[in-house]
């Protein structure tokens, strides 16, 4: 019996082996080690292999290349950091097979790189990535990673996250897990979700969680502002009272840019008792601009006309704004306004109250710009260029044309983008012409602003002018310029333009390609298959580890004329803060303007330009985190993924609805009041590594 017993052991010990031994070699293939050096061939602490194995971890993201296997494997490397930063890049890259490895470390034991493995996967946006986490959901215990799925859930845009989100919204007990479902909802509603059904309990349960000052109330207040359903379905008294609970200034922006949607006469008069009151500053500016498109009485616009002596001039600019939307002409407003034209000492408040005055009162607008428009040294000279666009008739769009043919590319800009929004479609034909003109001066920020601008007037008569104007531009900095002439050509172009338009299917951008394979339906009529590049390609060349890690932990000061501002970077965004760096220490800042600041939301600037088509001639990647765009924080400005530059923006408030499109790279340490008081046309005098 006992050499029975034996004979079938072995038996059973040869079967089962092959399997046993496939085992095995799956769990080897899996491993980094096999693939990174000769040096990591074992579980290692090896500091050298493990530097080599993050740089080369850095370099294949920036490769950008499908079913990468070295990414795809670095995933699981022994050493944390290398791992996060390859689990990272998957979800950066976007690709779809990223998600079964992504899958099989939200399987494992590593609380960290499992919330970033979801973060990843959300990024990616695939529903399979929704199955995938949706299954998870049902499996994982922790706190915290079912918190990193839910938010994750939002990142994904698709509507299928909807009904989980909504469901767990619910059922969810645990406080800390439904700030986070919160933050999901809003995220995923930030997308296009203006047709997806939001039931009234739910609406209800978000506005119930607004009530309070802790991170709960402030995102449940996020959520709430990107919902984009029917107006009629949010209940005011509702959203009124959590505005009049909470002292949070965050939460109480984001309620109110809900009370911009609703029209009830209560709701007004609660923006108007909370413009003049002594809220915080950022406060007072959501309320006015919330108030725009309301109907105002004479009461209302006496509070507005008030806020116009304040010496916060982001709120000043807020509330000029929303005056200039008014159908109410005010003689004591109109008044205040022509003081301001003249005792204000801020260039940035004076244009705002030209504008403004050209609609309310287009007799002395027109008179104010006639004035301005002989000094050409003015700064002012934008600004009146507006106003003739708004006042809008032959003779008023004629006092254009010449600064169009000779002005200064700022002016132009400042023009043409006006221009696109005359309502009325009948131009001076000397003007149009001068637009032709401006095409073969090669600029692409021009060439941007008039494409565009013949795609909404529909002036077919620039098609070919345009489609030739595509082969100035080769290097990749171009793309916005490029995926704008090639998005005009798809409504007004013929099939004469579809030779560049082929050409641009070949191009290193996937917005350009995109753009190109739309135009191309658009004028043929067919589909067409080809293949589109995953992401963009970038050219910049990564830079040594021994290069850009010591950057992560220095700190730059920025001095402006408003004052002085100290910033520190993230360890998560290596290659961003290499070259902001890298342009600090050539002097690139030093003398550049803010060229855009819209009060409460950014204060963008590092344009050379100066008009926010200008950069430093190369791209750099994205470096998008779970880290939030909340006030004091700084991100990278971009036309597209994988756009970004030279140009940065500081957070004026909660910016939510930014987080996973930019990168969030630095912080502000100190001066944290000077990006309240930055307006367009403040420089910056210097920036220093501290």
């Amino acid at each position: 019996m006992a050499q029975k017993r034996l004979i079938l052991f072995v038996i059973c010990s040869i079967c089962l082996l092959p399997s046993s031994f496939a085992k095995k070699r799956a769990q080897r293939f899996w491993k980094p080690e096999r693939i990174l050096s000769s040096a990591s061939s074992t579980k290692s602490n090896n500091s050298t292999s493990d530097t080599l194995a993050l740089q080369r971890v850095i370099q294949a993201e920036n490769q950008r290349i499908e079913k990468d296997p070295y990414l795809l494997q670095a995933v699981f490397h022994s050493s944390p950091q290398v791992s996060k930063a390859a689990i990272l890049a998957l979800g950066r890259l976007g690709d779809p097979y990223g998600i079964e490895v992504l899958s099989r470390i939200l399987n494992g034991k590593n609380l960290e790189q499992k919330q970033l493995a979801a973060f990843s996967m959300g990024l990616i946006g695939d529903e399979m990535a929704v199955r995938i986490l949706s299954q998870h959901l049902t499996m994982e215990r922790n706190p915290l990673v079912r918190s990193s799925i839910y938010r994750s859930m939002g990142y994904t845009k698709k509507v299928s996250a909807l009904p989980i989100l909504t469901k767990a919204l619910e059922a969810e007990p645990n406080r800390l897990i439904t700030q986070y479902i919160v933050e999901g909802l809003g995220i995923l509603l930030s997308g296009q979700s203006s047709s997806w059904n939001i039931s009234e309990e739910t609406l209800k349960k978000i506005i119930w969680l607004a009530n309070g000052n802790d991170p709960l109330s402030t995102y449940a207040a996020f959520a709430l502002s990107q919902y984009k359903g029917p107006a009629e379905k949010i209940p005011d008294s509702l959203v009124l009272n959590a505005l009049s609970k909470t002292s949070n200034p965050s939460t109480k922006e984001l309620l109110i840019r809900t009370l911009s949607r609703l029209v009830q006469p209560q709701v007004t008069t609660t923006l108007v008792t909370i413009l003049s009151s002594n809220a915080a500053i950022p406060v007072r500016i959501e309320a006015a601009k919330s108030l725009r498109g309301k109907a105002l009485s004479e009461l209302h616009l006496s509070t507005l006309q008030k806020t116009l002596s304040s010496e916060a001039n982001q709120l000043v600019v807020a509330s000029l704004e929303t005056l200039g939307d008014s159908s109410l002409q005010s003689k004591p407003v109109i008044e205040n306004i022509e003081k301001l034209l003249m005792t204000s000492k801020s260039t940035w408040v004076k244009n705002s109250a030209l504008k403004t005055l050209c609609k309310l009162d287009p007799e002395s607008g027109r008179k104010q710009s006639i004035g301005i428009l002989t000094n050409s040294a003015s700064p002012m000279i934008p600004s009146a260029l507006s106003c003739f666009v708004i006042l809008g008739s032959t003779e008023d769009l004629s006092r254009i044309t010449p600064f169009i043919t000779e002005g200064n590319p700022k002016n132009i800009s400042d023009a043409i983008e006006t221009l696109a929004n005359l309502k009325s479609d009948s131009f001076p034909e000397e003007l149009k012409i001068s637009l032709r003109n401006l095409i073969l001066q090669k600029d692409p920020g021009l060439i941007a602003l008039i494409s565009e601008l013949a795609r909404q007037k529909k002036w077919k008569d620039f098609a070919k002018p345009i489609a030739d104007a595509y082969s100035f531009f080769k290097t990749d900095d171009a793309t916005e310029t490029k995926s704008t002439i090639i998005s005009t050509l798809a409504s007004i172009g013929s099939e004469p333009e579809l030779p560049v338009i082929q050409a641009a299917l070949k191009d290193n951008s996937k917005q350009v390609v995109l753009a190109a394979l739309e135009a191309s339906q658009a004028i043929s009529g067919q589909e067409i298959s080809t293949s589109v590049p995953m992401n963009n390609k970038i050219n910049d060349p990564v830079p040594e580890m021994a290069r850009w890690k010591p950057n992560l932990f220095k700190r730059v000061m920025l001095k402006t004329n408003r004052g002085d501002i100290e910033i520190r970077f993230f360890e998560d965004v290596p290659i961003t803060a290499f070259r902001f760096l890298e342009l600090v220490q050539s002097k690139f800042y030093d003398g550049l303007i803010f060229h855009r600041v819209i009060p409460g939301f950014v204060a963008q600037g590092g344009d050379p330009r100066g008009d926010g088509f200008g950069g430093p001639g190369y791209l750099i990647r994205d470096e998008v985190s779970p880290r939030d765009h909340e006030r004091g924080t700084l991100g990278i400005a971009t036309s597209g993924k994988d756009t970004g530059g030279s140009q940065f923006f500081f957070n004026l408030g909660p910016n939510f609805h930014l987080n996973g499109r930019y990168t969030v790279f630095a912080e502000i340490v100190s001066g944290l009041d000077v990006i309240s008081r930055l307006e367009v046309g403040d420089r910056i005098i210097s920036a220093r590594v501290k």
